[in-house]
Protein backbone atom coordinates (compact mmCIF):
# COMPACT_ATOMS: atom_id res chain seq x y z
CA UNK A 1 0.00 0.00 0.00
CA UNK A 2 1.41 3.40 -0.94
CA UNK A 3 2.06 6.01 1.73
CA UNK A 4 -0.35 8.42 0.02
CA UNK A 5 -3.23 6.02 0.71
CA UNK A 6 -2.75 6.59 4.44
CA UNK A 7 -4.44 9.97 4.11
CA UNK A 8 -7.72 8.19 3.45
CA UNK A 9 -7.53 6.16 6.66
CA UNK A 10 -9.54 7.40 9.57
CA UNK A 11 -7.42 8.12 12.66
CA UNK A 12 -9.24 5.39 14.62
CA UNK A 13 -8.26 2.73 12.09
CA UNK A 14 -4.67 3.90 12.04
CA UNK A 15 -4.47 3.77 15.84
CA UNK A 16 -6.12 0.35 16.15
CA UNK A 17 -3.71 -1.09 13.58
CA UNK A 18 -0.77 -0.33 15.91
CA UNK A 19 -1.89 -2.79 18.62
CA UNK A 20 -0.77 -6.46 18.53
CA UNK A 21 -3.40 -8.75 17.00
CA UNK A 22 -1.80 -12.18 16.67
CA UNK A 23 -0.84 -14.70 19.36
CA UNK A 24 2.52 -14.01 20.97
CA UNK A 25 2.75 -10.47 19.63
CA UNK A 26 3.84 -7.76 22.07
CA UNK A 27 4.29 -4.03 21.79
CA UNK A 28 3.31 -1.68 18.97
CA UNK A 29 3.62 -2.79 15.33
CA UNK A 30 6.50 -0.69 13.94
CA UNK A 31 5.13 -0.16 10.43
CA UNK A 32 1.65 0.75 11.68
CA UNK A 33 3.14 3.13 14.28
CA UNK A 34 5.24 4.83 11.58
CA UNK A 35 2.13 5.26 9.43
CA UNK A 36 0.21 6.82 12.33
CA UNK A 37 3.07 9.23 13.14
CA UNK A 38 3.29 10.26 9.49
CA UNK A 39 -0.45 10.88 9.46
CA UNK A 40 -0.27 12.99 12.67
CA UNK A 41 2.68 15.07 11.49
CA UNK A 42 1.05 15.63 8.08
CA UNK A 43 -2.34 16.54 9.52
CA UNK A 44 -1.71 18.19 12.92
CA UNK A 45 -5.36 19.33 12.98
CA UNK A 46 -6.23 15.65 13.59
CA UNK A 47 -4.10 15.39 16.72
CA UNK A 48 -6.90 16.36 19.15
CA UNK A 49 -8.97 13.50 17.72
CA UNK A 50 -6.00 11.13 18.08
CA UNK A 51 -5.63 12.16 21.73
CA UNK A 52 -9.37 11.79 22.46
CA UNK A 53 -9.49 8.34 20.83
CA UNK A 54 -6.47 7.15 22.84
CA UNK A 55 -8.16 8.38 26.02
CA UNK A 56 -11.23 6.22 25.33
CA UNK A 57 -9.06 3.28 24.30
CA UNK A 58 -6.94 3.45 27.51
CA UNK A 59 -10.05 3.77 29.68
CA UNK A 60 -11.54 0.64 28.10
CA UNK A 61 -8.27 -1.31 28.33
CA UNK A 62 -7.81 -0.33 31.98
CA UNK A 63 -11.32 -1.57 32.80
CA UNK A 64 -10.57 -4.93 31.11
CA UNK A 65 -7.05 -5.14 32.62
CA UNK A 66 -5.42 -5.24 29.17
CA UNK A 67 -2.25 -3.65 30.49
CA UNK A 68 -0.20 -4.71 27.47
CA UNK A 69 -2.45 -2.59 25.28
CA UNK A 70 -2.19 0.26 27.79
CA UNK A 71 1.59 0.14 27.33
CA UNK A 72 1.12 0.33 23.56
CA UNK A 73 -1.09 3.41 23.95
CA UNK A 74 1.64 5.04 26.01
CA UNK A 75 4.21 4.14 23.34
CA UNK A 76 1.98 5.80 20.74
CA UNK A 77 1.80 8.98 22.85
CA UNK A 78 5.56 8.97 23.38
CA UNK A 79 6.28 8.53 19.67
CA UNK A 80 3.77 11.23 18.71
CA UNK A 81 5.24 13.77 21.16
CA UNK A 82 8.77 12.95 20.01
CA UNK A 83 8.05 13.36 16.30
CA UNK A 84 5.49 16.18 16.52
CA UNK A 85 7.00 18.37 19.24
CA UNK A 86 5.68 21.62 17.81
CA UNK A 87 2.10 20.31 17.97
CA UNK A 88 2.25 18.55 21.37
CA UNK A 89 0.03 21.24 22.87
CA UNK A 90 -2.88 19.94 20.75
CA UNK A 91 -2.95 16.67 22.74
CA UNK A 92 -1.57 17.95 26.06
CA UNK A 93 -4.79 17.47 28.05
CA UNK A 94 -5.26 13.99 26.62
CA UNK A 95 -1.68 13.07 27.58
CA UNK A 96 -2.22 14.22 31.17
CA UNK A 97 -5.61 12.51 31.52
CA UNK A 98 -4.20 9.23 30.15
CA UNK A 99 -1.22 9.33 32.53
CA UNK A 100 -3.61 10.11 35.39
CA UNK A 101 -5.69 7.04 34.52
CA UNK A 102 -2.68 4.74 34.20
CA UNK A 103 -1.36 5.74 37.64
CA UNK A 104 -4.24 3.65 39.04
CA UNK A 105 -2.80 0.53 37.38
CA UNK A 106 -1.71 -2.22 39.82
CA UNK A 107 1.25 -3.13 37.59
CA UNK A 108 4.25 -0.93 38.60
CA UNK A 109 5.94 -1.50 35.22
CA UNK A 110 2.96 0.04 33.43
CA UNK A 111 3.02 2.95 35.89
CA UNK A 112 6.72 3.48 35.11
CA UNK A 113 5.85 3.58 31.42
CA UNK A 114 3.29 6.30 32.17
CA UNK A 115 5.96 8.15 34.12
CA UNK A 116 8.27 8.06 31.10
CA UNK A 117 5.46 9.59 29.03
CA UNK A 118 5.02 12.37 31.60
CA UNK A 119 8.79 12.97 31.73
CA UNK A 120 8.90 13.42 27.95
CA UNK A 121 5.90 15.75 28.08
CA UNK A 122 7.62 17.92 30.72
CA UNK A 123 10.87 18.10 28.79
CA UNK A 124 9.20 20.29 26.14
CA UNK A 125 6.44 21.93 28.16
CA UNK A 126 6.57 25.69 28.77
CA UNK A 127 4.81 26.49 32.05
CA UNK A 128 4.71 30.20 31.33
CA UNK A 129 2.40 29.68 28.35
CA UNK A 130 -0.35 27.88 30.30
CA UNK A 131 -3.54 29.93 30.55
CA UNK A 132 -6.10 27.10 30.49
CA UNK A 133 -7.66 26.62 33.93
CA UNK A 134 -8.75 23.06 33.14
CA UNK A 135 -5.22 22.11 32.11
CA UNK A 136 -3.85 23.62 35.33
CA UNK A 137 -6.31 21.65 37.43
CA UNK A 138 -5.43 18.34 35.71
CA UNK A 139 -1.71 19.06 35.95
CA UNK A 140 -1.84 19.87 39.68
CA UNK A 141 -3.90 16.72 40.32
CA UNK A 142 -1.34 14.66 38.44
CA UNK A 143 1.61 16.14 40.35
CA UNK A 144 -0.15 15.39 43.64
CA UNK A 145 -0.61 11.78 42.48
CA UNK A 146 3.09 11.51 41.67
CA UNK A 147 3.94 12.96 45.10
CA UNK A 148 1.76 10.22 46.63
CA UNK A 149 3.67 7.66 44.55
CA UNK A 150 6.98 9.14 45.71
CA UNK A 151 6.00 8.66 49.36
CA UNK A 152 4.31 5.26 49.00
CA UNK A 153 4.51 2.89 51.96
CA UNK A 154 2.46 0.11 50.33
CA UNK A 155 3.73 -3.34 49.37
CA UNK A 156 7.01 -5.18 49.68
CA UNK A 157 10.37 -3.48 49.25
CA UNK A 158 10.71 -3.91 45.47
CA UNK A 159 7.16 -2.73 44.77
CA UNK A 160 7.53 0.25 47.10
CA UNK A 161 10.83 1.22 45.48
CA UNK A 162 9.29 1.07 42.00
CA UNK A 163 6.37 3.21 43.09
CA UNK A 164 8.66 5.76 44.69
CA UNK A 165 10.99 5.77 41.72
CA UNK A 166 8.04 6.40 39.42
CA UNK A 167 6.92 9.39 41.49
CA UNK A 168 10.40 10.84 41.92
CA UNK A 169 11.27 10.54 38.21
CA UNK A 170 8.13 12.54 37.44
CA UNK A 171 9.03 15.19 40.02
CA UNK A 172 12.59 15.29 38.69
CA UNK A 173 11.28 16.19 35.23
CA UNK A 174 9.38 19.09 36.81
CA UNK A 175 12.39 20.35 38.75
CA UNK A 176 14.59 20.19 35.65
CA UNK A 177 12.20 22.46 33.73
CA UNK A 178 13.39 26.02 34.40
CA UNK A 179 10.02 27.49 33.37
CA UNK A 180 8.28 25.52 36.16
CA UNK A 181 9.57 27.98 38.78
CA UNK A 182 7.91 30.85 36.91
CA UNK A 183 4.40 29.56 37.55
CA UNK A 184 2.14 32.01 39.36
CA UNK A 185 0.79 29.17 41.50
CA UNK A 186 4.23 27.72 42.39
CA UNK A 187 3.47 27.59 46.12
CA UNK A 188 0.64 25.06 45.53
CA UNK A 189 3.11 22.67 43.92
CA UNK A 190 5.92 23.22 46.41
CA UNK A 191 3.65 22.40 49.35
CA UNK A 192 3.45 18.79 48.09
CA UNK A 193 6.72 18.36 46.17
CA UNK A 194 9.11 19.50 48.90
CA UNK A 195 7.74 17.16 51.64
CA UNK A 196 7.91 14.24 49.17
CA UNK A 197 11.58 14.95 48.46
CA UNK A 198 12.46 15.38 52.13
CA UNK A 199 10.74 12.14 53.11
CA UNK A 200 12.95 10.15 50.75
CA UNK A 201 16.07 11.99 51.86
CA UNK A 202 15.35 11.24 55.52
CA UNK A 203 14.71 7.48 55.18
CA UNK A 204 17.26 5.56 57.24
CA UNK A 205 17.23 2.20 55.47
CA UNK A 206 20.80 0.93 55.11
CA UNK A 207 21.68 0.14 51.50
CA UNK A 208 24.92 -1.03 49.94
CA UNK A 209 26.06 1.47 47.34
CA UNK A 210 26.93 0.38 43.84
CA UNK A 211 27.70 2.11 40.57
CA UNK A 212 24.19 1.34 39.40
CA UNK A 213 22.54 2.65 42.56
CA UNK A 214 24.26 5.99 42.17
CA UNK A 215 23.19 6.58 38.58
CA UNK A 216 21.40 9.97 38.50
CA UNK A 217 19.01 9.00 35.68
CA UNK A 218 17.69 5.63 34.60
CA UNK A 219 14.31 4.91 33.03
CA UNK A 220 14.87 1.21 32.27
CA UNK A 221 15.09 -0.39 35.68
CA UNK A 222 15.80 -3.81 37.16
CA UNK A 223 14.02 -4.43 40.46
CA UNK A 224 17.21 -5.43 42.27
CA UNK A 225 18.96 -2.20 41.31
CA UNK A 226 16.38 0.19 42.78
CA UNK A 227 17.77 1.16 46.19
CA UNK A 228 17.22 3.87 48.77
CA UNK A 229 20.45 5.47 47.58
CA UNK A 230 19.00 5.64 44.06
CA UNK A 231 15.96 7.47 45.42
CA UNK A 232 18.05 9.83 47.55
CA UNK A 233 20.24 10.57 44.57
CA UNK A 234 17.20 11.67 42.56
CA UNK A 235 15.94 13.81 45.47
CA UNK A 236 19.30 15.54 45.80
CA UNK A 237 19.23 16.24 42.07
CA UNK A 238 15.69 17.65 42.40
CA UNK A 239 16.69 20.02 45.21
CA UNK A 240 19.78 21.04 43.28
CA UNK A 241 17.74 21.72 40.12
CA UNK A 242 15.03 23.65 41.98
CA UNK A 243 17.41 26.00 43.75
CA UNK A 244 19.93 26.38 40.91
CA UNK A 245 17.08 27.62 38.69
CA UNK A 246 15.64 29.86 41.43
CA UNK A 247 15.75 33.59 41.89
CA UNK A 248 15.20 35.28 45.26
CA UNK A 249 11.38 35.14 45.06
CA UNK A 250 11.09 31.48 44.06
CA UNK A 251 13.77 30.44 46.58
CA UNK A 252 11.65 31.95 49.38
CA UNK A 253 8.58 30.07 48.10
CA UNK A 254 10.46 26.75 48.14
CA UNK A 255 12.01 27.35 51.58
CA UNK A 256 8.66 27.94 53.30
CA UNK A 257 7.32 24.35 52.94
CA UNK A 258 10.83 23.00 53.58
CA UNK A 259 11.07 24.65 57.01
CA UNK A 260 7.44 23.79 57.72
CA UNK A 261 8.07 20.12 56.96
CA UNK A 262 11.16 20.04 59.21
CA UNK A 263 8.98 21.48 61.97
CA UNK A 264 6.00 19.18 61.42
CA UNK A 265 8.11 16.01 61.22
CA UNK A 266 10.35 17.14 64.13
CA UNK A 267 13.49 16.54 62.06
CA UNK A 268 15.62 19.33 63.56
CA UNK A 269 17.40 17.16 66.16
CA UNK A 270 18.63 15.01 63.24
CA UNK A 271 21.32 17.60 62.53
CA UNK A 272 23.33 15.43 60.10
CA UNK A 273 20.30 15.10 57.82
CA UNK A 274 19.24 18.76 58.13
CA UNK A 275 22.76 20.05 57.48
CA UNK A 276 23.05 17.79 54.43
CA UNK A 277 19.85 19.30 53.03
CA UNK A 278 21.01 22.86 53.77
CA UNK A 279 24.42 22.23 52.16
CA UNK A 280 22.74 20.94 49.01
CA UNK A 281 20.52 24.03 48.86
CA UNK A 282 23.32 26.47 49.68
CA UNK A 283 25.67 25.19 46.99
CA UNK A 284 22.85 24.96 44.43
CA UNK A 285 21.77 28.58 44.88
CA UNK A 286 23.45 31.18 42.72
CA UNK A 287 25.87 33.32 44.73
CA UNK A 288 23.67 36.41 44.58
CA UNK A 289 20.68 34.50 46.03
CA UNK A 290 22.38 32.60 48.87
CA UNK A 291 21.50 35.40 51.25
CA UNK A 292 17.87 34.22 51.09
CA UNK A 293 18.72 30.95 52.87
CA UNK A 294 21.20 32.54 55.26
CA UNK A 295 18.81 35.35 56.23
CA UNK A 296 15.99 32.83 56.73
CA UNK A 297 18.13 30.78 59.12
CA UNK A 298 19.49 33.87 60.87
CA UNK A 299 16.01 35.23 61.59
CA UNK A 300 14.89 31.82 62.84
CA UNK A 301 17.87 31.67 65.26
CA UNK A 302 16.85 34.99 66.80
CA UNK A 303 13.29 33.87 67.56
CA UNK A 304 13.67 30.10 68.11
CA UNK A 305 13.09 28.95 71.73
CA UNK A 306 13.89 25.26 71.19
CA UNK A 307 17.55 24.51 72.02
CA UNK A 308 17.91 21.49 69.71
CA UNK A 309 16.53 23.43 66.74
CA UNK A 310 18.66 26.45 67.55
CA UNK A 311 21.81 24.27 67.75
CA UNK A 312 21.19 22.85 64.28
CA UNK A 313 20.52 26.32 62.88
CA UNK A 314 23.73 27.73 64.37
CA UNK A 315 25.68 24.78 62.96
CA UNK A 316 24.19 25.53 59.54
CA UNK A 317 25.24 29.16 59.84
CA UNK A 318 28.77 28.03 60.74
CA UNK A 319 28.90 25.79 57.67
CA UNK A 320 27.88 28.70 55.45
CA UNK A 321 30.48 31.00 57.01
CA UNK A 322 33.24 28.48 56.30
CA UNK A 323 32.16 27.90 52.71
CA UNK A 324 34.24 30.74 51.31
CA UNK A 325 31.19 32.65 50.06
CA UNK A 326 31.36 35.58 52.46
CA UNK A 327 28.70 36.65 54.93
CA UNK A 328 25.94 36.98 52.31
CA UNK A 329 24.71 40.47 53.29
CA UNK A 330 25.10 39.92 57.07
CA UNK A 331 27.63 42.11 58.90
CA UNK A 332 30.17 40.98 61.51
CA UNK A 333 28.56 43.09 64.30
CA UNK A 334 25.09 41.81 63.38
CA UNK A 335 26.19 38.17 63.50
CA UNK A 336 28.21 38.53 66.70
CA UNK A 337 25.51 40.52 68.48
CA UNK A 338 23.05 37.69 67.93
CA UNK A 339 25.48 34.88 68.72
CA UNK A 340 26.85 36.55 71.87
CA UNK A 341 23.34 37.42 73.11
CA UNK A 342 22.39 33.74 72.86
CA UNK A 343 25.61 32.81 74.66
CA UNK A 344 24.65 35.21 77.45
CA UNK A 345 21.32 33.47 78.03
CA UNK A 346 23.11 30.56 79.69
CA UNK A 347 24.29 32.84 82.50
CA UNK A 348 20.99 34.28 83.68
CA UNK A 349 19.40 31.04 84.86
CA UNK A 350 20.19 27.53 85.99
CA UNK A 351 20.54 25.03 83.16
CA UNK A 352 17.22 23.26 82.56
CA UNK A 353 18.70 20.82 80.08
CA UNK A 354 22.52 20.74 80.42
CA UNK A 355 23.02 18.36 77.48
CA UNK A 356 21.25 20.57 74.92
CA UNK A 357 22.57 23.79 76.45
CA UNK A 358 26.18 22.60 76.25
CA UNK A 359 25.67 21.49 72.66
CA UNK A 360 24.25 24.91 71.76
CA UNK A 361 27.04 26.72 73.61
CA UNK A 362 29.70 24.74 71.72
CA UNK A 363 27.94 25.42 68.41
CA UNK A 364 27.77 29.17 69.07
CA UNK A 365 31.44 29.35 70.07
CA UNK A 366 32.43 27.34 66.98
CA UNK A 367 30.38 29.72 64.80
CA UNK A 368 32.13 32.73 66.35
CA UNK A 369 35.51 31.08 65.77
CA UNK A 370 34.55 30.43 62.14
CA UNK A 371 34.28 34.18 61.59
CA UNK A 372 37.94 34.55 62.58
CA UNK A 373 39.29 31.43 60.89
CA UNK A 374 37.68 32.26 57.51
CA UNK A 375 38.22 36.01 57.04
CA UNK A 376 36.86 37.66 53.89
CA UNK A 377 38.59 41.01 54.35
CA UNK A 378 42.00 41.92 55.89
CA UNK A 379 40.89 43.26 59.26
CA UNK A 380 38.09 40.78 59.98
CA UNK A 381 39.95 38.94 62.77
CA UNK A 382 40.60 42.17 64.65
CA UNK A 383 36.98 43.21 64.19
CA UNK A 384 35.76 39.95 65.71
CA UNK A 385 38.14 40.09 68.67
CA UNK A 386 37.42 43.80 69.17
CA UNK A 387 33.71 43.10 69.59
CA UNK A 388 34.34 40.12 71.89
CA UNK A 389 36.82 41.99 74.11
CA UNK A 390 34.39 44.89 74.32
CA UNK A 391 31.72 42.43 75.49
CA UNK A 392 34.15 41.15 78.12
CA UNK A 393 34.94 44.66 79.40
CA UNK A 394 31.19 45.41 79.51
CA UNK A 395 29.67 41.94 79.81
CA UNK A 396 25.98 42.78 80.09
CA UNK A 397 24.00 45.77 81.18
CA UNK A 398 21.73 43.79 83.48
CA UNK A 399 24.68 42.17 85.36
CA UNK A 400 23.22 38.69 85.79
CA UNK A 401 24.16 36.48 88.74
CA UNK A 402 26.47 34.31 86.63
CA UNK A 403 28.18 37.14 84.75
CA UNK A 404 31.55 35.42 85.27
CA UNK A 405 30.26 32.43 83.33
CA UNK A 406 29.58 34.71 80.37
CA UNK A 407 33.15 36.05 80.54
CA UNK A 408 34.47 32.47 80.58
CA UNK A 409 32.40 31.63 77.50
CA UNK A 410 33.66 34.73 75.71
CA UNK A 411 37.26 33.85 76.60
CA UNK A 412 36.63 30.39 75.21
CA UNK A 413 35.36 31.97 71.98
CA UNK A 414 38.39 34.30 71.85
CA UNK A 415 40.71 31.34 72.44
CA UNK A 416 39.23 29.59 69.40
CA UNK A 417 39.44 32.81 67.36
CA UNK A 418 43.15 33.00 68.23
CA UNK A 419 43.75 29.39 67.19
CA UNK A 420 46.58 29.14 64.63
CA UNK A 421 45.25 28.90 61.06
CA UNK A 422 46.06 26.24 58.52
CA UNK A 423 49.67 26.44 57.24
CA UNK A 424 48.62 27.88 53.88
CA UNK A 425 46.78 30.77 55.57
CA UNK A 426 48.40 33.74 57.22
CA UNK A 427 47.03 34.94 60.55
CA UNK A 428 46.54 38.68 60.79
CA UNK A 429 48.33 40.34 63.72
CA UNK A 430 46.12 41.20 66.69
CA UNK A 431 46.09 44.75 68.00
CA UNK A 432 47.96 44.90 71.34
CA UNK A 433 45.08 46.72 73.06
CA UNK A 434 42.89 43.64 72.58
CA UNK A 435 45.64 41.31 73.80
CA UNK A 436 46.02 43.39 76.97
CA UNK A 437 42.29 43.08 77.72
CA UNK A 438 42.44 39.32 77.14
CA UNK A 439 45.41 38.89 79.53
CA UNK A 440 43.68 40.97 82.19
CA UNK A 441 40.53 38.83 81.96
CA UNK A 442 42.61 35.65 82.01
CA UNK A 443 44.15 36.71 85.32
CA UNK A 444 40.70 37.48 86.72
CA UNK A 445 39.52 34.10 85.48
CA UNK A 446 41.98 32.04 87.57
CA UNK A 447 40.97 34.00 90.69
CA UNK A 448 37.32 32.93 90.47
CA UNK A 449 36.03 30.87 93.40
CA UNK A 450 33.82 28.80 91.08
CA UNK A 451 36.70 27.94 88.71
CA UNK A 452 36.32 24.49 87.14
CA UNK A 453 38.67 22.25 85.07
CA UNK A 454 37.27 23.46 81.74
CA UNK A 455 38.02 27.07 82.73
CA UNK A 456 41.66 26.14 83.42
CA UNK A 457 41.92 24.66 79.92
CA UNK A 458 40.50 27.88 78.42
CA UNK A 459 43.10 29.90 80.37
CA UNK A 460 45.95 27.76 79.02
CA UNK A 461 44.69 27.80 75.45
CA UNK A 462 44.46 31.61 75.49
CA UNK A 463 48.05 31.79 76.73
CA UNK A 464 49.26 29.41 74.05
CA UNK A 465 47.37 31.04 71.18
CA UNK A 466 48.50 34.55 72.08
CA UNK A 467 52.05 33.21 71.91
CA UNK A 468 51.44 31.62 68.51
CA UNK A 469 50.15 34.94 67.15
CA UNK A 470 52.62 37.38 68.72
CA UNK A 471 55.66 35.04 68.87
CA UNK A 472 58.52 36.39 71.01
CA UNK A 473 56.68 39.71 71.49
CA UNK A 474 54.21 37.89 73.70
CA UNK A 475 56.73 36.44 76.19
CA UNK A 476 57.41 39.72 78.11
CA UNK A 477 53.67 39.79 78.91
CA UNK A 478 52.78 36.13 79.34
CA UNK A 479 55.75 34.90 81.42
CA UNK A 480 55.12 37.49 84.21
CA UNK A 481 51.45 36.45 84.06
CA UNK A 482 52.51 32.82 84.59
CA UNK A 483 54.50 33.83 87.70
CA UNK A 484 51.58 35.88 89.03
CA UNK A 485 49.27 32.92 88.67
CA UNK A 486 51.87 30.64 90.27
CA UNK A 487 51.96 32.96 93.29
CA UNK A 488 48.17 32.80 93.54
CA UNK A 489 48.34 29.03 93.88
CA UNK A 490 50.44 29.31 97.08
CA UNK A 491 47.66 31.07 98.97
CA UNK A 492 45.95 29.12 101.74
CA UNK A 493 42.43 29.54 100.37
CA UNK A 494 43.25 27.80 97.05
CA UNK A 495 42.09 24.17 96.92
CA UNK A 496 44.48 21.33 96.12
CA UNK A 497 42.43 20.43 93.06
CA UNK A 498 42.72 23.96 91.70
CA UNK A 499 46.48 24.02 92.41
CA UNK A 500 47.03 20.79 90.54
CA UNK A 501 44.87 21.69 87.54
CA UNK A 502 46.33 25.18 87.01
CA UNK A 503 49.84 23.87 87.75
CA UNK A 504 49.36 21.25 85.02
CA UNK A 505 48.14 23.87 82.58
CA UNK A 506 51.09 26.18 83.29
CA UNK A 507 53.55 23.35 82.61
CA UNK A 508 51.70 22.42 79.40
CA UNK A 509 51.92 26.04 78.27
CA UNK A 510 55.63 26.32 79.05
CA UNK A 511 56.21 23.07 77.14
CA UNK A 512 54.58 24.77 74.14
CA UNK A 513 56.96 27.74 74.59
CA UNK A 514 59.96 25.42 74.76
CA UNK A 515 58.82 23.55 71.67
CA UNK A 516 58.04 26.65 69.60
CA UNK A 517 61.35 28.37 70.32
CA UNK A 518 63.50 25.22 70.47
CA UNK A 519 64.57 25.51 74.13
CA UNK A 520 65.55 21.87 74.73
CA UNK A 521 66.88 22.28 78.29
CA UNK A 522 63.62 23.89 79.40
CA UNK A 523 61.63 21.14 77.71
CA UNK A 524 63.59 18.37 79.48
CA UNK A 525 63.21 20.13 82.84
CA UNK A 526 59.45 20.57 82.44
CA UNK A 527 58.97 16.95 81.32
CA UNK A 528 60.83 15.74 84.42
CA UNK A 529 58.53 17.83 86.66
CA UNK A 530 55.49 16.46 84.86
CA UNK A 531 56.69 12.89 85.36
CA UNK A 532 57.37 13.50 89.06
CA UNK A 533 53.83 14.80 89.55
CA UNK A 534 52.38 11.88 87.63
CA UNK A 535 54.29 9.44 89.84
CA UNK A 536 53.09 11.26 92.95
CA UNK A 537 49.46 11.31 91.68
CA UNK A 538 49.55 15.11 91.67
CA UNK A 539 48.64 15.47 87.98
CA UNK A 540 45.20 15.26 86.44
CA UNK A 541 45.40 13.22 83.22
CA UNK A 542 43.36 14.82 80.47
CA UNK A 543 43.78 18.37 81.75
CA UNK A 544 45.83 19.81 78.89
CA UNK A 545 45.55 22.29 76.00
CA UNK A 546 43.94 19.97 73.43
CA UNK A 547 40.54 20.53 71.88
CA UNK A 548 39.41 17.19 73.28
CA UNK A 549 40.33 18.34 76.78
CA UNK A 550 38.38 21.57 76.25
CA UNK A 551 35.15 19.68 75.53
CA UNK A 552 35.66 16.87 78.04
CA UNK A 553 36.70 19.08 80.95
CA UNK A 554 33.85 21.47 80.27
CA UNK A 555 31.60 18.71 81.66
CA UNK A 556 33.85 17.86 84.65
CA UNK A 557 33.96 19.22 88.17
CA UNK A 558 37.03 19.31 90.44
CA UNK A 559 35.22 17.00 92.81
CA UNK A 560 35.01 14.38 90.06
CA UNK A 561 38.70 14.74 89.13
CA UNK A 562 39.81 14.52 92.75
CA UNK A 563 37.74 11.39 93.47
CA UNK A 564 38.84 9.64 90.28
Amino acid sequence: MSVSCSFFYRHATLINNVYPSGPGEEGPKPSALSLLIFYASSKPQKMPKIGAFLEKRVQKDMQKSRFGHVKVSLKILTATMSECQQHTGLISKSVLRIVLMVLQCPDPDVVLEATNTFVLFNSNHNHESVVDEEFGSIYLNLVEKFCAEATSQIGESNIKHKQRLSGLKALESLCDNASFLKRADLSKYMSTIVPALLLNLSDKTSVTKSKESLSPRRLSIQDSLITDDELKNICNHCLDALFSNSNAASAKIILMPLFRDLDDKKQWPNSVYVLRVFKTIFHALKGEYRYVLVAHIFERIKMEPDLAIKTTLVNALRVFMTSGSGLMSLTIPELLETLVSHLAQFCSKKAADPLYENALKESIISAIAALASHPHYPNQVNDVISILTNKIDNPMDDKPMNCDTHVINLLNAISQCLKPPAPEKRRASIIEEFCSIIRHQMYKLVQLDQLEPGDCVIFGRCLRDLMHINNTKELPYSIPLVFQVQNLLTQDNVSISKQRAIGSILIEYLLCVADKFGINDLQEYLLSIKQQRLDALQWYPGVDLSTESLYVMDQRKFMYLHSS
